[in-house]
């Protein structure tokens, strides 16, 4: 009965001396390597299946360390040259080791392709980005030098008709009108703000994150910003820290209860570092497991995975009650690898 269940077993079984011959294989260790019978695969031996001769060293010296192994990988070689991935499970007996084989080669073909999406969703989930930074961009120009010059260019003209008129009442409503035109001007500035800001590609990444967190701080009491500018950067990494940096500084104001906000850009150590620092009531980095937060916010994963895209990444370095510092890193003169 036991040799018959050995025999249709699923997994390979096998019995090998410590110098690699075979002693016993079942019919499914044979299939597993290609062998027309197990009395073909004994006759080979072991020690050619292997891919990597330091795998069997290291399979041996555990054997003869604790006697067993459990859950061993390893990456293996066919009678007929294909590779396969393997899971050992073995125990050594006085000079026998004893043991069973399971074939992972298609669950590591699914992992490997799995990976493979992974890395191109991120590299598309980067150029959508910056795709989308460009749009806006261009709707915030379109704005500005058509609706926005409309705006402008109709209130002056009816500034011009009121300022000859003697009708109080018609003076009146041109003065409703105007206010509201006024109202439309500025809502259309900050919708380009919005939208893309134009101090970032005049002025550059410092005076932009000065400007959007200044508009930002309006609404918000008692809380202290200072940002440190000692670097500049190319348009892309711009567009990328520039958002990552929003959403920072937009988490900080929402959740950290500072009093104080510092931004700072800088070169060290020939990287570009955009550090968002707080005395808020901070967290335990713990607590966003799988890049979201207990809250089920996205925000730090989605700058980690764009820094990820830029060759960066983001350190987050924060207790309860001891405030919060985010540090984004980028090498300094590093392209986008997905931006191509």
């Amino acid at each position: 009965k036991y040799r018959s269940l050995v025999d249709n077993a699923y997994v390979g079984v096998f019995t090998t001396s410590l110098d690699g011959k075979f002693l016993f294989v079942n019919d499914a260790a044979a299939r597993l390597y290609d062998f027309d019978s197990p009395e073909d695969m004994i006759a080979e031996g072991s020690l050619g299946l292997w891919n990597n001769p330091k795998d069997r060293e290291r399979f041996i010296a555990e054997l003869n360390t604790r006697g067993s192994v459990i859950n061993f990988e390893a990456e293996t070689i066919s009678h007929t040259g294909r590779h396969v991935h393997v899971l050992f499970s073995a125990k050594l007996n006085d000079d026998v080791i004893e043991g069973m084989a399971m074939d992972l080669t298609e669950r590591k073909q699914a992992e490997h392709k799995l990976l493979d999406y992974q890395s191109r969703l991120k590299s598309l989930a980067s150029q959508l980005t910056l795709a989308e930074e460009q749009e806006r961009r261009r709707i915030a120009a379109n704005l500005h030098d058509d609706v926005g010059q409309n705006l402008a260019i109709t209130r002056l003209q009816l500034a011009s008709v009121m300022h000859g008129l003697d009708d109080a009442d018609r003076k009146e409503q041109l003065d409703e009108i105007s206010s509201m035109l006024q109202k439309a001007t500025r809502d259309t500035r900050q919708l380009i703000f919005e939208l893309s800001s134009p101090t970032m590609h005049e002025l550059g990444l410092a005076a932009a994150i000065n400007e959007w967190t200044g508009e930002q701080l309006k609404r918000t009491q008692g809380l202290e910003f200072t940002l440190a500018d000692k670097n500049e950067l190319d348009e892309d990494q711009r567009a990328i820290l520039f958002r990552n940096t929003r959403e920072l500084v937009t988490n900080t104001i929402k959740h950290a209860r500072a009093k104080k906000l510092t931004v700072t850009l800088e070169k060290v150590d020939q990287e570009i570092r955009v550090t968002v620092q707080d005395d808020g009531i901070g967290f335990d980095p713990q607590w966003i497991v799988g890049g979201v937060n207990l809250e089920g916010g996205f925000g730090v994963f989605s700058v980690e995975e764009r820094m990820k895209d830029l060759g960066g990444k983001l350190v987050i370095n924060s207790q309860p009650n001891q405030g919060c510092t985010m540090t984004m890193s980028l090498p300094e003169n590093q392209e986008a690898r997905s931006l191509a």
